[in-house]
């Protein structure tokens, strides 16, 4: 992973490798893509154990026995997002649910723990009701974000950005995402006139709505 770019492959670090076979790899800066293998970063890492002095002296002291098979049960990972969502937010406080506050300072701290790209920071969307993005929006997933400010004065549409770790709790869930320094804002009346000559439908301000990849291959480029 490098930040807004991804190398997807398999090739070993070998003579064979580097003088024999033929190696493939996919570089990329598509959207969908770069969030889908940042997801497959985040839950390698969140199911790692770090190797360290402790950890090889406990793994040189197993004795070594060996079996025909697998014998264990094996557990399938969790699936991993690949839909991209219109999500329309409001800029709050810190303040703004006090009573969460312990929730979302745990939760940032494991979203930062996963993080690839470490000039990254963390940020979260809180969404309540009954919305199909509140329903199936999952790591790997991105968010296009329809941004209020807190006034009310001013409506950006942020580049796409990748949904790092889903939080839910009673009411509400907390989708927690991976923004860049740098990342790229448009107004909303930039957006909706570059939306109208792409042939857009249904996007207002309010959309909450999943993106359909036509729809998605056309935003790739209104930040470039």
């Amino acid at each position: 992973m490098f930040g807004r770019f991804a190398l997807i492959g398999s090739m070993n670090l070998s003579g064979s490798a580097a003088n024999i076979l033929t190696e493939l790899a996919l570089f990329t800066d598509r959207k969908q893509i770069v969030s889908q293998a940042t997801a497959f970063v985040h839950q390698i890492r969140e199911n790692s154990q770090k190797v360290n002095n402790q950890f090889l002296r406990r793994i040189l002291g197993i004795k070594v026995r060996r079996t025909p098979r697998y014998r264990g049960r094996y557990k399938a990972p969790p699936r991993l997002g690949d839909r991209a969502w219109f999500v329309s937010a409001r800029e709050v406080s810190d303040e703004s649910f006090p009573d969460e506050s312990g929730l979302v300072e745990k939760a940032e701290k494991k979203a930062t723990l996963l993080l690839a790209d470490k000039d990254a920071t963390i940020s979260w969307i809180r969404l309540i009701g009954r919305s199909r993005v509140r329903s199936h929006a999952r790591p790997g997933d991105i968010f296009v974000q329809i941004l209020e400010s807190e006034s009310g004065k001013r409506v950006s549409v942020y580049e796409p950005v990748s949904i790092v770790l889903r939080q839910d709790v009673a009411h509400w869930t907390r989708f927690y995402i991976a923004e860049s320094d740098n990342r790229s804002r448009i107004s909303w009346k930039q957006f909706r006139k570059r939306a109208k000559e792409h042939g857009f439908a249904r996007i207002s301000q309010n959309s909450l709505r999943e993106l359909n990849s036509r729809e998605m291959l056309l935003l790739e480029g209104f930040w470039k």
